[in-house]
């Protein structure tokens, strides 16, 4: 029991010094948050480093570089004439069957 209560001791002591010592600091007033923070912040490196990233896929099948779109570019697209074709008959049948839903 003697051995057990000179530790016991210390520890105390170690406690009770640790927390006069913050309060003559004055850091009671900070919260947990804002002193984790501070700390963060000194541990963290003060010197900002630039980088550049770059990110590049390739995504399906090869194909020719004029085949490549590219934002903001204007391209003239041709239509084969069946396709245009095939299309308008499309539409025209889309409108056909919404005026048949709106009757009834």
């Amino acid at each position: 029991m003697k051995k057990l209560i000179a530790p016991l001791l210390l520890l105390c002591t170690a406690v009770c010094s640790q927390t006069l010592h913050a309060e003559g600091k004055g850091d009671v007033s900070l919260s947990f948050w804002d002193r984790l923070r501070a700390k963060i912040e000194q541990m963290a490196p003060q010197k900002k480093i630039t980088a550049t990233t770059a990110v590049g896929g390739v995504r399906g099948a090869k194909m020719a570089t004029d085949d490549v779109y590219w934002k903001g570019e204007k391209v003239e697209q041709n239509v084969d004439a069946d396709e245009l074709e095939a299309f308008k008959n499309a539409m025209r049948s889309e409108e056909h069957t919404s005026e048949l839903q709106s009757r009834g």
